[in-house]
């Protein structure tokens, strides 16, 4: 693409050639005519008008007159040419920094007209089949939502919100309130305000539509303790904060008339009646089943915006392959089981009991999970377990399912991160060890093969899918309410195996679905989140078996510019120095240098790429085994994409705001 220069560029050329015109007349009169003339002066007298010996004189005073004239303009042309080549170079300085700025400023403007133009394309799409659609309304609805759960957060208290949260949702909260009493705290969120809603991605998936928000917030956030009340000393987390919240709902689903209370607002939205909860989070009145989707928007994920990951990839040729043997699987119905799954194992962990786990795994796994409990208990003796506990998910991402003629097996990828506790042999809090990490652990879901999904029942996971009545614990796998068995592979996912992410890749090459892998490497759900491409950056750097303290300053400057609070750069940075951090990382040359493209992509978003974040791609690139050659021309790629898109959003809404018949200006 032919770039026209700027007027300033055409200012500066202009310049310097009148300076050069202006130096080539100036050295003439001062190095050469005025030299001569003296000269030639000096022997005139001598030679014309004295004695020989004066004219001798007289031409060595002409001799000794030019050498003397010549030194004069040889030191005049010598410190004007400086003089000229210092203007040119801050010329050059200046109009390169002009030009820098402008187009930082292109590049900001340009991308706030792309991502608002984009947010628009999705909004449209969810209105061509819900033309109803208001995103004014939802906002509002979404901000109240957000409040509530905030609410019953701070309360350890979900039963207001059970209502329009996935069983994904509800486990997670409530395994984390466990905890936290066991730790004795509750997490106090006060002053909560909304300061902004704004669409981050619409997909239309198989069974459901899924719109996931940007919320932005502040609040006064910290620890109390259950004892006294007291704050916990450094738990103050108060601030501005930003997370994705995902929406789904059924396919087809119509907006109702905003005047119209639905789930959120405590109303069942099938038959407008106020929602009185009973055991199988059913409406009293008519019914419905509330959380299902099948009538109004259910929260289904609560993601760090650091974490989440926009279009990720969900058309796997194995799932696909599943989907017409059984039409109404859904990744999203699948992932909140894989959700539930989690969260139980990990609290199984935590108290060392199996029990958690029978109603969402096979009798087979539950014997050998219990074997490994005992024996690990056994090898600790009196210093106590050790665990991970305080969890975060960062991502629930299906890598494929393995199918034969009896089984389907489904392997979905959890990437988490922890704090490691010792749990008191003696029954008293756990204590912190001080060390972090931060996993990628691969779920083995299986059912028998045949079996179908119950679309009516999405997102109920924690649920008996005989009669749909909550699960109430025990330590058998069979329902408190009908009596049949909940842990039923023909009927649900069960948790059969946990591998890690290598043996996943095998087991689903082996099953020639490695075109995906070789397509995505080890993300097969699409490109990694900001915070999974910092981890692999710092997993990088402690490759050396240390991060020295100018590397951890640069990598905590890389993570307040992507977003990512200091709380968890502190966990990865201390995740590598024990040997604890296991980010995604790009498996070939290609997929390394996209990552590297995108990193640098999301760098210059803001129009500028800073000093730490360039040290810090070269560096990673370094260890990667590109050179300096390969990572500026990456770099130097990812600017101008930016660029050009930037300068095309300008462009396109000149040109759409223009009056009928004029022309558009001149392309920037």
């Amino acid at each position: 693409m032919k770039r026209r220069p700027s007027h300033f560029a055409l200012f500066a050329i202009t310049l310097v050639l009148s300076l050069a015109v202006f130096a080539t007349t100036a050295l003439a009169r001062a190095g050469g005519g005025g030299g001569y003339h003296g000269g030639g002066g000096s022997g005139h007298g001598g030679g014309f008008g004295g004695s020989s010996h004066s004219g001798g004189g007289g031409f060595g005073g002409g001799g000794g007159g030019y050498h003397h004239y010549g030194s004069a303009s040889d030191g005049s042309a010598a410190d004007l040419v400086f003089v000229i080549i210092f203007v040119i170079i801050v010329i050059v300085v200046v109009a390169r920094n002009i030009s820098d700025q402008y187009q930082a400023s292109t590049i900001r403007r340009g991308g706030e007209i792309a991502d608002a133009n984009q947010r628009q394309r999705m909004l449209e799409r969810l209105r061509a089949s819900d033309p109803r659609f208001d995103f004014s309304a939802f906002a509002r609805r979404a901000a109240d939502a957000f409040l509530k759960i905030q609410w019953a957060w701070a309360n350890q208290n979900l039963t207001s919100v059970r209502p329009f949260i996935s069983d994904g949702v509800h486990e997670r909260f409530s395994l984390q309130f466990d905890e936290q009493r066991q730790l004795g705290y509750r997490n106090e969120m006060r002053d909560v305000v909304v300061d902004d809603v704004q669409v981050a991605e619409v997909q239309a998936g198989h069974l459901f539509d899924t719109l996931a928000v940007r919320i932005a917030a502040r609040a006064r956030d910290y620890k109390i303790s259950l004892n006294d009340g007291s704050i916990f000393p450094g738990s103050d987390d108060s601030g501005p904060f930003e997370e994705i919240w995902s929406f789904i709902r059924r396919r087809g689903v119509q907006s109702f008339d905003a005047a119209k209370p639905g789930l959120i607002e405590g109303h069942c939205p099938n038959c407008g009646a106020a929602i009185e909860m009973n055991q199988n989070a059913s409406c009293a009145h008519c019914g419905a089943l509330l959380r299902s989707g099948q009538y109004d928007w259910v929260l289904a994920e609560v993601t760090q915006t650091s974490e989440w990951v926009a279009g990720r990839r969900t058309d796997l040729p194995s799932v696909a392959a599943l989907i017409e043997r059984d039409p109404d699987f859904d990744l999203q119905d699948l992932e909140d089981r894989a959700s539930v799954v989690f969260w139980r194992h990990n609290a199984a962990q935590r108290t060392g009991n199996v029990d958690l786990v029978r109603k969402i795994a096979t009798d087979d796994y539950c014997a050998q999970f219990d074997r490994e409990l005992k024996a690990r208990d056994a090898a600790q003796g009196s210093d106590g377990r050790t665990y991970y506990g305080e969890c975060a998910v960062g991502s629930v991402d299906t890598l494929g399912v393995v199918s034969d003629s009896e089984w389907d097996r489904a392997l979905i990828e959890v990437r988490w991160e922890g704090s490691a506790f010792i749990a008191s042999p003696r029954g008293g809090a756990p204590q912190f060890t001080g060390r972090r990490g931060l996993q990628r652990t691969v779920f083995e879901l299986s059912r028998r093969a045949g079996a179908k999904t119950d679309a009516s029942k999405a997102v109920s996971s924690a649920h008996c899918p005989h009669c749909g009545a909550p699960e109430d614990g025990g330590s058998s796998g069979v329902c408190a309410f009908c009596g049949q068995p909940i842990n039923d592979p023909s009927k649900s996912w069960l948790l059969s195996a946990i591998h890690t992410p290598d043996e996943a890749r095998v087991m689903l090459s082996a099953q020639n679905t490695s075109a995906a892998w070789r397509e995505n490497g080890t993300q097969p759900g699409g490109p990694a989140s900001a915070s999974a491409m910092l981890a692999w950056m710092v997993r990088m750097a402690a490759a050396d078996g240390n991060i020295d303290p100018r590397e951890a300053d640069m990598i905590h400057q890389v993570g307040e510019r992507r977003g990512i609070e200091r709380q968890r750069v502190d966990g990865m940075i201390s995740a590598a120095r024990n040997n604890q951090l296991d980010p995604p990382t790009p498996t070939t040359r290609e997929q390394l240098q996209q990552w590297l493209h995108a990193m640098a992509a999301e760098a210059w978003a803001d129009g500028t790429l800073a000093k730490q974040e360039y040290a810090m791609l070269l560096g990673t690139a370094h260890r990667a085994g590109l050179v300096d050659y390969d990572v500026r021309a990456i770099i130097q790629r990812a600017r101008a994409d930016v660029l050009a898109e930037a300068k095309s959003a300008l462009r396109n809404r000149a040109e759409n705001s223009l009056p009928n018949g004029s022309s558009p200006p001149p392309a920037l």
